[in-house]
């Protein structure tokens, strides 16, 4: 009953590759930029777009191909799988609910297309609402939810279809902040006992490292890096996936000496000599510190940059700074008023050797 997807596909100047597998009971977040073919794959999966190349296999629809995958899509052999017959079921950040139905009988909607009696349906709809906590909304029309409460419906209209491939596509996007924590964790909740694959699609780093058991990143059309949330915090490979999880990256050459010397020219010093000779290097924005004049001491790094943007979050704020080297600091909010920091002012930052990070590209 997985998922699996090998191939390409076009449209105009822009083609999005990709390998995939996603397993029952897993769910796979894909993350990348504006324009990195998160939605192409969305449409291909969901049998909107076709594939150019390749071949997609997912979970079989009837009787006779329960137990196995069968053939979607592929170009070669003529194969197509109609969407509605693919057996997925899609959220968008819209929940698209039917206004002038009842909340029991948006969710019923899926099982009553496949089928099942009126009845049957809402027994369905009833019961998909209390595993997302809106038991108590059956009765109520759309235009009395909060949006989180409709996005909750939209899940539960998806799950009551019985899918075997779940698509989110920015699911949360549209929501506040606290709604959007409340609806996540329902969500998260939710996911934990289906049964089929879900693949959920979104810009929030957040979502992705709460929700899903493994991640994709796209860019410009290609797989960039794929891994469990663990080993893409620890280890991100591209600068996307590193400004993704908060940490500087670098590529590097490493010699004996304990220098790393960045591709830009830089060189940093670190603890413990690298194991490879082409490396990436990490420092996290906290490790970076900021100072007025060039400072004296126990930092080993340091680089006379220029402000280029301050962002404040509450009582921090992170400092991207360029120059020979380009670097992104944490500090306090009330450093930012002290140090006068704003874009074009110039600072030293320093990095302990300690706080650098090293592994083989």
């Amino acid at each position: 009953m997985s998922v699996h997807l090998d191939g390409s596909t076009r449209r105009g100047d822009f083609t999005l590759e990709l390998a995939l597998d996603v397993e029952p009971g897993e769910v796979v977040a894909v993350l990348g930029p504006n324009g990195s073919g998160k939605t192409t794959l969305v449409d291909v999966l969901a049998g909107l777009t076709g594939l150019t190349e390749g071949a997609l296999s997912g979970p079989g629809g009837g009787a006779g191909d329960a137990a196995g995958a069968v053939g979607w899509d592929a170009p070669a052999s003529r194969t197509w799988v109609a969407p509605q017959q693919r057996r997925v079921g899609l959220v968008l950040a819209d929940p698209l609910l039917f206004p002038h139905l009842s909340v029991r009988d948006n969710v019923a909607f899926g099982p009553r297309s496949r089928g099942a009696g009126r009845a049957a349906g809402r027994r369905t709809a009833d019961a998909e609402l209390a595993t997302v906590g809106l038991a108590d909304r059956a009765g109520a029309r759309p235009s009395t939810l909060s949006t989180g409460q409709a996005q909750r419906v939209a899940l539960a209209r998806a799950l009551a279809g019985e899918p075997r491939l779940l698509l989110l596509d920015e699911p949360l996007s549209a929501l506040d902040a606290e709604t959007r924590a409340t609806t996540r964790a329902t969500l998260a909740a939710r996911l934990r006992t289906f049964e089929g694959c879900t693949v959920l699609v979104t810009h929030d780093p957040l979502d992705a490292l709460t929700i899903a058991d493994r991640l994709v990143f796209l860019d410009a059309g290609r797989v960039v890096q794929v891994g469990t949330p663990h080993e893409v915090v620890s280890r991100p490979r591209n600068p996307y996936v590193a400004r993704v999880v908060g940490l500087n990256l670098w590529r590097a050459t490493a010699d004996a000496t304990g220098v790393v010397r960045l591709d830009g020219g830089a060189a940093v010093q670190v603890a413990e000599p690298p194991d490879a000779a082409d490396v990436w290097v990490t420092v996290r924005p906290s490790a970076v510190a900021l100072w007025p004049q060039e400072p004296h001491g126990s930092p080993r790094n340091g680089w006379r940059l220029t402000v280029v943007a301050v962002e404040l979050a509450g009582q921090s704020a992170r400092v991207s700074l360029t120059g020979r080297i380009d670097l992104v600091a944490e500090v306090t909010a009330a450093s930012v008023a002290e140090l006068s920091l704003h874009p074009g002012t110039e600072v030293w930052a320093t990095v302990k050797a300690t706080e650098v990070s090293t592994y083989a590209a």
